[in-house]
């Protein structure tokens, strides 16, 4: 990626352009793939490998993506929007980058200009935005004004943001939705409508009361135990050099800390269940790709939670999710509004699939780099160019052309270790 935000693919000068499909291409795919309907918009880190890849791909197909990070607002980016009456420079109605507002609207304004510009360079002005990719949500940056001044200044960015993409982001594909992206991020709420939604759900308690969490251990221990969990992936270097989580941990009536512990820091206690083996479900809209996870990798490696367990030593196959629990996943997804998430299972020793959690943009492409056969980029890239919740898997054609080897970015070898949530 070049410093000005654009993406560079392997082997691809910058300002090359992609290039054009084989003669031997069909009018049907030529159409499939065309940019006539709009851009592809990734809201992300600068610095995120995941989307890196992603971008690389969407370039070789002829759709090179957007980049955009809230982290570059006010300090690198200005944006801004534009109700008139008369275009000032072409004394016509206001509309969207060239196209006069509809008649139709009987509204004296109609729709704004808008654009979002780097420096001197507009990177996304009054385009058709197809989808947006809301894939990390970062905090403004810090505005260069008064001390005194600040906490305004950034209360005002942060609502102007809202408004900004309520505006841009009209008529998109979003994956996800902005109020859905925050409430994926809810752990009650999402065992809540897990459970409405009929999907088998763990006993849990969730909080900071000690009582109530002492209680709860003690009616577990004699059964399958209990586990802690945190709310959010949380991680650290280590003075060894490796990278340490906080992984799902067995916990007992005497591993609880004191009370005033206890408080200080809310968690996630649940029923131990016993695994014949877990799942990673993916959905893509409503478009499945689930794998099974061996319990005898984190057996062999004496943990419990398989994000600690070194990739390779995950031997993933694919596998069907029966339809019963596919329906009711689809019925959770419509219930918190997601249009992308990565979802956890337990299957039992009596095959019953228990929901864990969902990760509502969750990392999916270490599956393609453990398993090369499942590709995940190209369903991905697929997903986004459909624009639509409906999805039904990438072509074969994708397929052939979009694999996670030849678009993850060079400098990113570790991309899939870093984090697998």
């Amino acid at each position: 990626m070049k410093s000005d935000g654009r993406i560079v693919r392997r082997g691809e000068d910058a300002g090359g352009a992609c290039p054009a499909m084989s003669s031997g291409e069909s009018a049907t795919a030529r159409n499939r793939l065309s940019g006539s309907d709009g851009v592809v918009v990734i809201v992300s880190t600068p610095e995120d490998p995941h989307a890196a890849t992603v971008a690389n791909a969407l370039s070789a197909l002829g759709h090179a993506p957007v980049w955009l990070s809230q982290g570059d607002i006010p300090g690198r980016a200005g944006h801004a929007f534009l109700f008139e009456e008369k275009d000032p420079e072409r004394g016509a109605p206001v509309g969207i980058g060239n196209a006069e507002a509809p008649a139709a609207i009987g509204q004296r304004f109609g729709y704004p200009r808008w654009v979002w510009r780097m420096g001197d360079r507009d990177v996304l002005a009054g385009r058709r935005v197809r989808s947006i990719w809301l894939r990390r949500l970062t905090p403004v940056g810090t505005p260069d004004v008064h001390p005194e001044d600040a906490e305004f200044a950034k209360r005002e960015i942060e609502v102007f943001l809202g408004n900004f993409w309520q505006v841009v982001g009209r008529g998109a594909f979003w994956v996800n939705p902005p109020e859905a992206f925050r409430r994926g991020e809810r752990k009650a709420l999402q065992l809540r409508e897990a459970s409405a939604a009929g999907l088998a759900i763990p006993a849990t308690l969730i909080g900071n009361e000690p009582a109530a969490i002492r209680a709860f251990v003690r009616r577990h221990a004699g059964q399958d135990g209990v586990v802690y969990k945190a709310f959010l992936p949380y991680g650290w270097d280590g003075k060894d050099g490796r990278r340490h989580v906080i992984p799902t941990t067995p916990i007992g009536p005497d591993d609880l800390p004191d009370n005033d512990m206890l408080r200080a820091v809310p968690g996630i206690y649940q029923q131990r269940i016993a695994k014949r083996h877990e799942v990673r479900l993916t959905m893509f809209g409503d478009f499945p790709v689930a794998v099974r996870i061996p319990v005898e990798a984190t057996v062999r490696n004496g943990e419990l939670d398989w994000r600690t367990v070194p990739l390779g030593d995950l031997a993933l196959e694919p596998c069907k999710v029966p339809e019963g629990v596919l329906s009711r996943v689809r019925n959770f997804m419509r219930r918190l509004d997601l249009a992308f998430g990565c979802f956890d299972f337990i299957v039992t020793p009596a095959g019953e699939w228990v929901f864990l959690e969902v990760n509502q943009m969750g990392q999916f492409l270490w599956v393609e780099a453990r398993n090369p056969d499942i590709p995940m980029l190209a369903h991905f890239c697929a997903y986004l160019l459909a624009a639509r919740r409906d999805f039904s898997g990438a072509s074969p054609e994708i397929i052939e052309r979009i694999r996670f080897r030849d678009h993850v970015p060079a400098n990113a070898a570790e991309t899939e270790r870093q984090a697998v949530t």
